[in-house]
This record gives structure tokens, sequence and C-alpha cells, in this order.
């Protein structure tokens, strides 16, 4: 009687096995995934798909474009497809050369690959993974992918790079189960790429930035880059420490940030010194470094203890002018890229006000940001396509009628590096002439001068462009000067 009662449970075991497999009706996994804009679950969608019918080694089959497949994730451009097998082989193709090629579903050989165009040996059965590796131009990084910015270089790694370039599969730990005195670990696997096998130096901290404009200083040398779908997650070797969604990486980064513009003039005009922020829209460090170079007779390569500082995340007017009044990041102070303009914490010109001190805010054309302060707008009176002369007209006119605090905003080196490229000779004469402005402002100033960018700016197909997690859009100059001290 015991062994019919264990016939009996094995026989529904068995049948609710069959049952659960035969629910799902493509019993295999096919995944599109890498350098798009959402990975795909092909075997999740493979009935609702429309099929070619097509003769392939004498017989009829049914099978979906390769071409269109890719198509539905989302991506542009030049790129490579590699497949990959469940057993580890794998080829590569040309993204041109896909046309008229097919994926095909058997049931004995799970989603196979079919081409009359390519070798033989391009005809992969039991596919598990496509991965598009997109193959980016001179001077273009990718959109998904990770950043890291080190002291030898920028390191940018698409996430089709990091699926084909050697990942490993961790054991995660998610968790603890009980059952009376009982307990299991729950685990997940994810892959991963160790930090220090990118970076080609000693880690003693990073700064990490992600899409929602955070700034975090983590003070560890160990962490992991998890691939997550088409997001990027860090975590410390000891999963003490989880970020989700992270845009970029600074190794070892600079102790000075545009944040710094805030809290800099809040202990001056605490200790009842006059501040003056001259902001210089654009200007890159490493431009800075080409003028300490190359423009030695510059009042800003003359200019001591000139500091590497960062900017923020997203490297646009907007967010990193946004910082320099806040001393927060774009989390805090909600002004995460150019579509935002009020600013949800207090500013700089807030604090003067409660002090009970005068500020005032010479701008270019148009206001930026909302503030709180006294606002002078120049228009380009003279049409010669900027307002830097209209702007320090303005300010050299009224800057000692009792302000405590001054920010004057110089346009004209970004306006002319979008146009002509931060290294062109025109970007550079727009350079040398707002160095004479800031030389006259600083010398007729009685108090401290800060001068500081927003952001800087990378060539981009002849011209400027500006925005992404590069060393050029990324770091800026931060310089204290002491006004009065220089001759006109």
């Amino acid at each position: 009687m015991k062994n019919k009662f264990k016939a009996i449970f094995f026989l529904g075991f068995v049948a609710s096995l069959l049952i659960s497999c035969s629910s799902k009706e493509i019993p295999y996994d096919l995944v599109i995934s890498g350098d798009v804009d959402s990975w795909l679950d092909v075997d999740e969608i493979w009935n609702e798909l429309n099929k070619s019918s097509f003769e392939f080694a004498g017989d009829r089959n049914k099978g979906v474009e390769m071409q269109s497949l890719i198509e539905l994730c989302g991506t542009e451009g030049d790129y490579d497809v590699y497949i990959k097998a469940s057993d580890g082989f794998m080829v590569k193709l040309d993204g041109e050369t896909i046309t008229d090629t097919y994926i095909l579903y058997s049931n004995k050989l799970g989603f196979c690959y079919i081409s009359e165009k390519h070798p033989v040996n391009s005809r992969v059965k039991f596919i598990n993974e496509i991965i598009v590796k997109r193959n980016y131009g001179e001077n273009e990084i990718p959109n998904l992918g990770i950043h890291v910015l080190t002291q030898s270089g920028d390191i940018h790694v698409s996430i089709g790079e990091l699926l084909i370039g050697g990942y490993e599969i961790i054991a995660y730990e998610d968790g603890v189960s009980c059952l009376d005195e009982v307990s299991i670990e729950v685990m997940k696997q994810k892959k991963v790429v160790r930090l220090a096998s990118l970076v080609d130096e000693e880690i003693d901290s990073i700064l990490l930035m992600d899409e929602e404009g955070s700034n975090r200083y983590v003070y560890a040398d160990n962490f992991f880059i998890e691939i997550d779908y088409n997001r990027i997650n860090l975590f410390t070797n000891d999963k003490s420490e989880y970020y989700r969604n992270v845009e970029g990486i600074i190794v070892n980064p600079p102790a000075t940030s545009v944040m710094n513009a805030y809290y800099d003039s809040k202990n001056y005009l605490e200790n009842d010194e006059k501040v003056m922020l001259i902001f210089v829209d654009g200007l890159s460090y490493s431009q800075y470094e080409n003028i300490n170079e190359n423009y030695t007779g510059l009042f800003l390569s003359n200019a001591d203890e000139v500091k590497k500082a960062t900017t923020v995340f997203k490297p646009v007017t907007n967010s990193g002018f946004a910082a320099m009044i806040t001393g927060e990041p774009p989390i805090e102070n909600g002004i995460l890229n150019r579509d935002y303009r009020e600013v949800k914490v207090d500013t700089i010109f807030d604090l003067i006000k409660d002090m009970g001190k005068a500020s005032l805010l010479v701008e270019g054309e148009v206001k930026i940001l909302n503030t709180n302060s006294e606002l002078i707008l120049n228009i380009d009176s003279n049409n010669d396509g900027y307002t830097d002369d209209e702007v320090y007209a303005s300010a050299i006119n009224i800057m000692n009628n009792g302000y405590d605090y001054i920010l004057i905003h110089f346009h004209g080196v970004d306006d002319a590096g979008h146009d002509f490229g931060p290294y062109g000779e025109q970007t550079f004469d727009k350079i040398k002439e707002i160095d004479r402005y800031i030389k006259e402002l600083v010398s007729s100033w009685d108090g401290k001068v800060i001068i500081v960018s927003d952001h800087g700016m990378h060539n981009f197909l002849g011209c400027g462009d500006h925005g992404e997690f590069r060393s050029d859009d990324m770091f800026v100059p931060y310089m204290i000067l002491s006004g009065g001290e220089y001759e006109k």
C-alpha cells in the first residue's frame, strides 16, 4: 500500500513538472543585450512576432529577420552583433551584413541563426544571447556604459564592450530566509567587472555621480561594477555599500568642487569681507592648462594657487550655476539640466539677504535661474555676437556702489567654444578678451575674488559640445584672489 501511494505521488509530481514546462511555449531563453535602449527577451514575444517564410537547404522555414529584432531594441550607428550559444560558442557579425538573415526556432535545436551570406560556422544553434556592440566614432563616447575619469586619462566602456570583454559572475547575498532553526542565504547571480581591472592606478577614493544628480565620495579601494541590463551599479567587495544607476566615477578626485564657491563666499561674508564671483561660462581646466603653457602673459596664467575642481553632472550651465550658488548637488538643489530654472534650496543670495547685506547678479541677455537677487541683464548692444563687453561695462560701473557680493557671468568662452571648438583660435581670442576684463575687475575690487566655471567643453565634429561625463566637461579651474592687489 505504501508503494502504491509513492507511485501516485511520483506520477503527480511528474505531471506537475510537465504542466509547468508546457506552460511556457518556448522552453529556451534568448536575450538581446548590449548597446541597445532596452534589452529584449525574444522567447517571451516570439509567438507575437511577424515571421518570414524562406527556403533554406531545401526546406521551407519561418523566422524573424535579425535586423528587425535588433531594431526592436533600439540602436543606431555602426555596430557589430555577437551571437552566443549556450555552450559558449560565439560568432561576430558586422551589423551591416545582417539584412536578409534570420533567427528561427527549432524544438530540437532551440534558437538558430540562418544566413546564406556568411560562412557556414555562423549557423549557431542553441543561441541564448545576442550582444550588440556599437562602434563609436572619434571623440564619441557611449551613452550607456561606465565612464571612469583617472589621473592618466578617461576610460569609457559601453555595456556591449563589458559583456563581450570578460565579466565575472558572482553570487550576491540578497538576504536570509529562516524556518524554525534552519536558515538559508538567498542569493542573486550578478555580472560584474572589477573597477581595479580598468584603472591603472592605486585607488584611495572615488567620487560617484548618478543620473539623479548626486555626488558621493566613497573612501574605499575595491569595487565591483555591475552590469544590470542597460544600467550600471557599483558595490564594494564586502557588499557593505551599494550604488545604483551610476553615471560615472572619478578616481582619486580633486578636493575642490564648484560647490566650494558657495561655502568660500559664505565664509568671507561672515567675516565681513566682500566677495566678487566671476563666472566664466564654459572654461575647462584643460583650456586653463593651455593658457598656462601658451599664453604666459595673460592675467589668468599668472594667478596663484589655481585648483582643479569638479563640476556636477550634468555638466551644463544651469546645473553648474546652481551648484556654485547653493553648495548642493543637483539632486538637492533641483537643477538637473537645462530644463530646470527653479532652485529648491536657499542660494547665496538668500543668505546674503538674511545677513542684511546687498548682492547683485550681472548677467547676459537671459536670466538663467530664478534667484532672490538684484539683477542686471545686458543685451548685445554693439551687435558683435557676444555680451561680454556689455557685462563688463555694467559691472565696472556699479561694482563699488555698496554691494557686498557681486556675481558676474561671462558667456563668451562657451559661445565661441560651441562655434569654433574649445581650442579654436577665435575661442582663445575670446579668452584673451575676458582675461582683460577680469584683470580690470579684480584690480578695482576691494575684497575677495572667486573665479570659477560651470563646466568645460570637448571637441565634437569641428565644434564644441558639453554635457557628458568626460574630463574636458567635468573639470574646471577654481581660484581665489585678493582684489585691488594688481596693476590696471
